[in-house]
């Protein structure tokens, strides 16, 4: 079971807020029925948390701090990071910048910027500003793949056996599943089921105060699942596209051949 009725206290949020603020917020917090929010919190039916991000570890890289998860510092806390091909990445990447609402580009000054040319985009991730996305993501968390705290994982690894990841999963946090939850795990995780639950996924702004969505309707070329394979890739690049995105991959991947298969292909392979 799932619990997804915790209460937020987004009314404690403020610009610049620290974690050990948060932390204290929310061990404190009175909520409007007079409960305290670190009961909701705290329940033992519910064993473990789970947190979505785009943070990487904290580590020092090429001279420079990087990163905020403290792996090696909290081994109790399991982190579970995924990667895909970068070229599959640039791609998707077009497609949902292209498929933000116009309202919520305007509130970030025309960001994400849309029908901006794959090859553009291939630049960006190549040793521009979207190098966090592919090439440093993997770089950074690379050192800490064989951590016991950390699974590492590849979208096409899932794509070619979500079921037998799903069990990796389920074995790494500690949670034990029938067969049968097994199944129904894997079903519910599948693309066929996801893309069907598509309105599920209108994301909107969080705690605006008139309600904005993120992303387009669908049926105005909103775009938040596409295809749940690999591949694309190939199919889109060009020539140009080709050579740069090889060229940054023998820089920012260098001789570490296990890294750049890996990044690439997934533990698979090609």
């Amino acid at each position: 079971e799932i619990n997804y009725n915790t209460p937020w206290i987004s009314f404690r949020h403020f610009p610049g807020q620290t974690w050990p603020q948060l932390r204290k917020a929310m061990e404190t917090a009175i909520l409007p029925d007079g409960s305290r929010l670190k009961e909701k919190w705290d329940d033992p039916e519910y064993p473990f948390r789970v947190f979505k991000a785009h943070e990487v570890p904290h580590q020092t890289y090429q001279g420079k701090e990087v990163g905020c998860l403290h792996i090696r510092e909290f081994p109790k806390v399991k982190f579970i990071a995924m990667t895909r091909n970068g070229k599959d990445v640039a791609v998707s990447l077009n497609t949902f910048w292209d498929s933000h609402a116009d309202d919520f580009k305007k509130m970030w000054g025309g960001f994400p910027v849309s029908g901006e040319s794959l090859l553009e985009t291939v630049k960006s991730m190549s040793g521009g500003p979207l190098m966090d996305i592919y090439f440093n993501y993997v770089n950074y968390w690379w050192p800490f793949r064989n951590e016991p705290n950390v699974l590492f994982l590849h979208y096409h690894d899932l794509i070619l056996d979500l079921r037998g990841n799903v069990a990796k999963i389920a074995e790494f946090v500690g949670v034990k599943l029938t067969d049968k939850e097994m199944d129904e795990v894997a079903h519910r995780a599948s693309f066929a089921q996801m893309k069907g639950l598509h309105a599920h996924f209108a994301i909107q702004m969080f705690d605006h105060p008139e309600g904005m969505a993120v992303m387009k309707p669908e049926e105005e070329g909103g775009q938040f699942f596409k295809r749940g394979r690999s591949g694309a890739g190939k199919e889109k690049f060009d020539d140009q596209c080709h050579k740069v995105f090889d060229d940054a991959v023998d820089k920012y991947f260098g001789n570490n051949e296990e890294m750049k298969s890996f990044a690439l292909h997934g533990k698979a392979g090609p």
